[in-house]
Order: structure tokens, then C-alpha cells, then sequence
């Protein structure tokens, strides 16, 4: 692994935690360690990552992202020592919320999936905003986490108090999701990238049943809920494809299994793909 380094560094140079151990690995890397969400995550670095801070203005600009994919467990698992090429290589690979309205809807769900129950107040520890979620959630300050914060108010899917920190910052201290807010989150989930449904597309012959019983099991095990046109009940005053079409705007992505060239199959991927 190398040589153990003696007080070089004694905070991650991504997300700036505290490192577990670090060792130099020769003179071409740098490698450590940090706790992430109860697991260990293993970091190695080229050397000059150690001055990205003041030499690369693609480092600043991006360190806040990087450190989302950190947080979001998103990391490349490979043991090479990156270099600020591979870290672009990564950023432009990942998809990240850039709209306001992509922001304020991934850290609305976010504070949505933590309540048991409807109208439940939730409590956040200092730490936890301060030091991880708006990071977690890809904003650029807490100073910018608390702006969407006061949209969510403000819009009246939340109601929240806040709590000064001792760097005259207020943090987000409780909060709990209105019925506004509840409704929303249930639109949300139903359409596009938030939504947990999978639409199948596929020849529905006898001849294919085992591929679909295969493709379902797999879905509802991984999560997601696989939608298949012909288990949909299909209004009289609508098309197949109108409801086709309807279909594939509520889920997050499709399935395609081209097994007897359906006409069909290649009309919704299409769709999909556009």
C-alpha cells in the first residue's frame, strides 16, 4: 500500500472529512481513507492533489460535485490513482441536477422519504445539514441549500424552523411535509426521473412468457414497478397508444426485448429513446 504519511493531510481533499489513514504510494499516489454513511470508502489520488485547490479552477468549481458522487456511493471502485482528467471524465458522465427545478424536487424527495408517516415532524442534527446533506445534494454552499430551503416554504410544500450555527449560518433544525407537499411528492413519483416505474416493452406471446416473468421478478426485486400495457386498463375514450404514450412519460426508463421484431416494441423504445 506505501508508506504511511506523517501529517500531510488530515482531511479528505474532496469532501474535506477526516480521513481514517492515508499512505503515499510511491511518488505517484496518494491514498486514504474516509467514513461515508457507515462504510469505509478508499480514495487514491495523484500527488498534485494535493495543491487542485489553488492550480485547477476546474477542481474549485467542481469539488462540490464530486463530493456528491462520493456521498451517493457513486465512486469508481477501481484502485488506479485518479488525475483531474479522470475526475472530468467522471463528471461528465454523471447526470447531475442543473435546472432550479431539478434541484428543488431532488431535495424536496429527499426530506420527503425520511418521514414514517404523514404529517410527521422530522429533527436534523447540525452535523448532518451543515456538514453532509447540502453536499449529499449537490449545491455549491449551505448558504444555497437554504435558498431552495425557503422555496420549499415558500411554495408551501414544507414547514420548517431553522437554527443559528456557531459561523452565523441558520440550518434547517425540523421540518415536516404538508398535505401541499404530499401531494406533490405523489406527482413526482409518478413521471420522469423520480418516478420508481419501469415500462416493459415486449412481445406479449406465449412463446415469451419466461422472459417476462424473468424481467418482473427482476425489477420488483431491484425496486422498481414494471408496467406493461397490456395489464393496464385502458379508458374508452383513449387510444392504446395515447395510453402507450402516457405510460412512458410516468416511468423513469424502458425495457425493450425485440424477441419476435414486434412492430410495437420498436414504436415505444423509439418513443422512449426520444
Amino acid at each position: 500500500m506505501g508508506i504511511q504519511l506523517q501529517g500531510r493531510i488530515s482531511k479528505c481533499i474532496i469532501t474535506e472529512f477526516p480521513i481514517e489513514r492515508s499512505f503515499v504510494d510511491g511518488v505517484d499516489a496518494i491514498e486514504y481513507y474516509i467514513k461515508l454513511n457507515g462504510s469505509t470508502q478508499f480514495i487514491s489520488l495523484s500527488t498534485d492533489a494535493l495543491e487542485w485547490h489553488k492550480t485547477s479552477s476546474f477542481f474549485r468549481n467542481n469539488k462540490n460535485k464530486l463530493a456528491g458522487i462520493l456521498l451517493n456511493k457513486k465512486w469508481p471502485k477501481d484502485k488506479r490513482a485518479l488525475r483531474l482528467e479522470h475526475l472530468k471524465e467522471i463528471i461528465n458522465e454523471y447526470n447531475f441536477p442543473r435546472t432550479p427545478s431539478e434541484k428543488s424536487d431532488l431535495l424536496f424527495m429527499d426530506l420527503y422519504k425520511r418521514q414514517k408517516e404523514d404529517g410527521q415532524i422530522i429533527n436534523l442534527l447540525e452535523h448532518e445539514v451543515v456538514s453532509l446533506l447540502w453536499k449529499k445534494l449537490y449545491f455549491n454552499s449551505l448558504r444555497e441549500f437554504n435558498f431552495y430551503i425557503n422555496y420549499l416554504i415558500y411554495q408551501g410544500q414544507i414547514k420548517g424552523s431553522f437554527n443559528p450555527t456557531t459561523d452565523g449560518y441558520n440550518y434547517l433544525k425540523s421540518y415536516n411535509i404538508t398535505i401541499q407537499g404530499i401531494k406533490y411528492a405523489i406527482k413526482l413519483q409518478e413521471q420522469g426521473e423520480l418516478s420508481q416505474n419501469c415500462f416493459v416493452a415486449m412481445s406479449f406471446s406465449d412463446y415469451t412468457q419466461d422472459i417476462r416473468k424473468g424481467i418482473k421478478n427482476s425489477l420488483v426485486k431491484t425496486g422498481f414497478s414494471p408496467i406493461f400495457i397490456d395489464e393496464q386498463i385502458i379508458d374508452s375514450d383513449q387510444t392504446i397508444n395515447d395510453r402507450i404514450i402516457a405510460e412512458l412519460k410516468r416511468c423513469k426508463f424502458c425495457i425493450a426485448d425485440f424477441t419476435e421484431h414486434k412492430n410495437g416494441v420498436y414504436f415505444e423504445s423509439g418513443f422512449a429513446l426520444g
